[in-house]
């Protein structure tokens, strides 16, 4: 899941004559014990909706349609939501969120001691206390970290 979308990756190939392009249009169960069973129980309408129905759903809702990848056996559907996100989001979030060499030392740092403060940081890292104020507030801005409670008590 992902602020502005979220990504299911299926194990296997598409089924029988389902690809890509005709998605929509192809049915083809790859499990059709499990879509008779579902379908007895009333969990599934009919038999072949689930790929038109989520394009009907999200056009209803104002959202682009769903978007497939096939790759090296698996099948990846993404759904987007209203959220705009830069294009430049990455999927994998160790490469969207760059951090310094000194943002990374002050997570490390606080991880073991969430206590610490900023005089303290400073000299433990052999850096100035505006530097590590300037990259506190970094990673405040990203997200990464957060202040609980006060600033005389918090950590």
């Amino acid at each position: 899941m992902f602020d502005n979308r979220i990504v299911v990756e299926s194990p296997g190939n598409l089924p029988g004559i389902v690809r890509l392009n005709n998605m929509r249009q192809g049915h083809f169960s790859r499990n059709p014990k499990i879509a008779a069973f579902l379908h007895e129980y009333d969990y599934l309408q009919e038999f072949g909706e689930g790929v038109g129905r989520m394009y009907r759903e999200m056009e209803k809702a104002g959202l682009p349609a769903p978007e497939y990848k096939d790759v090296a056996f698996m099948l990846n559907a993404t759904i987007r939501n209203r959220i705009n996100v830069a294009e430049s989001v990455v999927d994998n979030v160790a490469d969207a969120i760059k951090l310094s060499s000194t943002e990374q030392a002050i997570l490390d740092h606080l991880q073991l001691s969430p206590e610490l403060s900023a005089k303290e940081l400073a000299a433990l890292l052999h850096k100035t206390s505006r530097t590590i104020q300037r990259n506190i507030s970094l990673l405040k801005e990203k997200g990464i970290l957060k202040r609980e409670g006060s600033d005389r008590r918090g950590r």
